[in-house]
């Protein structure tokens, strides 16, 4: 059997991809993948036949990506999933997708929630599709609502009826990996789900019961800012933690206050954070209070102490552009609690913050070397090269051992300098955003500070050149 399988150029699409086409491909059958030109080095590395298509044109995707920050949350997730999925990455894929499925003929097409060329063209040659879900349930029914023009520009390039390619969305067979109990934590089921656990191969060996351990080629993960509605969220945090600890695997979770009720009411939002806590506590997980605007500095380092109390493996995280930080860090060096050191990405005010970017990084230079010599395991969270080799040198120079601190990066940004870290024997963790509207999450990243856009599209040129 031929399968061909379609996804856009991105790591968090493709992943939940991967599962289905390595099992595919163990059954016998031949496999290739139609994705984005650009994605070309991944799929080489991941042993995946490529079929690709046409990259969106940047002077089309630029000026939308550009007013994203100006949006609420709600309208750039909309923009996104309409406008860049729905017609500027559809469309520009679509010749080429078209051609591969007329001239390679697959008995089926896979594709993931975000790609659409495939579906139209799956359809136009009267192929069986199928769709792979590449989140909880809820992106599969938010992705259709909000493609019905879009799809119907689809059926017009293709020549099918007006329509056709919405009804043939709605009536495809989703596919998922995403455990059940998780999926469920955020609302009901869709019918129709198909669950697949990829099964373990026999060579796999046994996951590292420690982490932080030099000697290992690994990238540990943690799951990152939940978001949603208000009241899943400490179930989903449980369910998470429970998932995580069902598998054998390290627990690690983030959490922002205000995600946690902290806008409505003090006393609810601990009541809240602490049963996700002493869930935490009961299977030897770790979790990271995140640190949002100055405004929640103070009551959110009080809740950290307060949380502490419960369970030792609760951290916080400091901002070196907060011109209290160095104070900061003292009292949690002095409390044991463990720091994440990152630069800080809110538009502060001059009198609270530094402004310029070479205060900023002098800054997190010295909390840096503060943690690292006196700090309970630090996290290092920084895309820098030059603070990530500063970081190197003093620890050769005063002999820290890589099992005293990790770096952590973003899921998708500087994985050049992610696994250069790695094949030095460095640890480094990856904030991996988890729920069902991340969009919303990326988007806010982006809004909090006009900056991450140059940031974001600097990291990706870096990422080429290395």
């Amino acid at each position: 059997m031929r399968v061909l399988l379609a996804t856009t150029a991105n790591d968090g699409h493709f992943g939940p991809l991967a599962p289905f086409a390595r099992a595919v491909r163990a059954a016998g059958h031949e496999v290739r993948v139609a994705a984005p030109a650009s994605y070309a080095v991944a799929l080489e590395r991941a042993g995946f036949v490529h079929e690709p298509f046409a990259d969106a044109p940047p002077e089309v995707i630029g000026p939308v990506m550009a007013s994203l920050p100006t949006m609420s949350f709600e309208e750039a997730d909309d923009t996104v999933i309409r406008e860049v999925f729905g017609r500027i990455d559809a469309q520009a894929g679509l010749p080429a997708v078209v051609e591969t499925v007329e001239r390679w003929r697959p008995d089926v097409v896979v594709r993931e929630s975000a790609e659409l060329a495939s579906l139209a063209a799956a359809e136009r040659a009267g192929v069986p599709h199928v769709h792979v879900c590449i989140g909880m349930h809820e992106i599969a029914t938010r992705f259709a609502a909000a493609m019905d023009r879009p799809l119907a520009e689809l059926d017009s390039l293709v020549g099918l009826p007006e329509g056709r390619c919405a009804a043939a969305l709605a009536a495809e067979t989703v596919l998922s990996s995403v455990p059940e109990m998780l999926d469920h934590a955020v609302g009901d089921g869709v019918p129709g789900f198909l669950r697949f656990s990829e099964p373990v191969r026999d060579d796999a060996g046994e996951l590292p019961r420690a982490w932080g351990d030099p000697t290992l080629p690994l990238v540990y993960v943690t799951f990152g800012s939940v978001t949603g509605s208000l009241p899943p969220f400490g179930g989903v945090f449980r369910e998470a933690l429970d998932a995580l600890a069902e598998r054998g695997l390290e627990a690690n979770v983030s959490l922002k206050l205000t995600q946690m009720g902290l806008d409505i009411d003090r006393d609810f939002c601990r009541e809240n954070v602490s049963r996700v806590v002493r869930r935490a506590k009961e299977i030897g997980a770790f979790v990271r209070v995140d640190m949002e605007d100055h405004t929640k500095t103070q009551v959110t380092l009080d809740m950290v102490r307060e949380l502490h109390e419960i369970h030792h493996d609760v951290g916080a995280v400091i901002q070196s552009y907060l011109r209290r930080s160095a104070d900061d860090v003292e009292g949690l060096i002095r409390d044991q609690i463990r720091v994440r050191l990152c630069k800080g990405a809110y538009d502060e005010p001059a009198e609270v913050a530094y402004r310029t970017r070479e205060e900023v990084d002098d800054s997190y230079v010295r909390l840096m070397e503060r943690l690292l010599v006196d700090g309970r395991y630090p996290a290092l969270a920084t895309h820098d090269d030059r603070i990530v080799d500063r970081a190197l040198a003093f620890v050769a120079d005063n002999g820290i051992s890589p099992d005293r601190y990790e770096f952590q990066m973003l899921f998708g940004v500087r994985r050049d300098l992610q696994e250069r870290l790695v094949l030095a024997g460095q640890t480094v963790r990856v904030y991996v955003p988890y729920g069902t509207q991340w969009y919303p999450y990326y988007m806010r990243r982006l809004a909090e500070r006009p900056q991450n856009v140059l940031f974001i599209l600097g990291s990706v040129l870096r990422e080429g050149r290395n």
